[in-house]
Formats: structure tokens, C-alpha cells, sequence
């Protein structure tokens, strides 16, 4: 119900989704990380949002590639190595 009222942008943002730290390294790595796998896939970078839970999930949002976010959680980022986190941002993104 509450995703039907205010959108996908609503519902990230009653998660508190946040942009990645810029002074925090594991987080710009993984920024980095989706950055290279878009310029690999030819494709445009989306936007990424992290939020602080402790369990490792992956999410894409977006109805094409040129409006796509990849929503990470910070267990993601503390948990799984950097293959397992592209495997992960890779798998999860928008179709074309």
C-alpha cells in the first residue's frame, strides 16, 4: 500500500536510503564498482543508494537503464567481497 501512494522514490526514502559516503571507502568503492560495470556494459552508470541494515541485499530500481538506481544495504558492503558484489549489482539492474 504505501509503494502504490508514493512510489518507489517515497518508499526509498521511508528507508532512509542515502547517497554513499564520501569519506567512507568501502561505500565509494562500491560506487566505483557499479560505475565499471556500466562503462563495461556500455551502458549509463545509475544512481547509487545505500541503506544501513546489517543484512546483505541488492536491489535495482527503474524503468529503463537511463532512470536506474542500484540499492545496496550496508551488510552488502561489509559482508560480501568486491566479485561477490558485482556479481550481485550485475544481476540486479533494470532491462532494457
Amino acid at each position: 500500500l504505501t509503494f502504490r501512494r508514493t512510489g518507489v522514490g517515497g518508499v526509498l526514502r521511508r528507508m532512509e536510503a542515502r547517497l554513499p559516503r564520501s569519506g567512507d571507502l568501502s561505500e565509494q568503492r562500491l560506487a566505483n564498482l557499479v560505475q565499471e560495470v556500466a562503462v563495461a556494459a556500455a551502458v549509463p552508470p545509475p544512481r547509487v543508494l545505500l541503506i544501513d541494515a546489517k543484512a546483505a541485499n541488492v536491489a535495482a530500481t527503474g524503468l529503463t537503464m537511463d532512470d536506474a538506481t542500484v540499492v545496496v544495504t550496508r551488510g552488502f558492503v561489509d559482508r560480501l567481497p568486491r566479485d561477490a558484489q558485482q556479481a550481485g549489482t550485475c544481476s540486479s539492474r533494470p532491462r532494457s
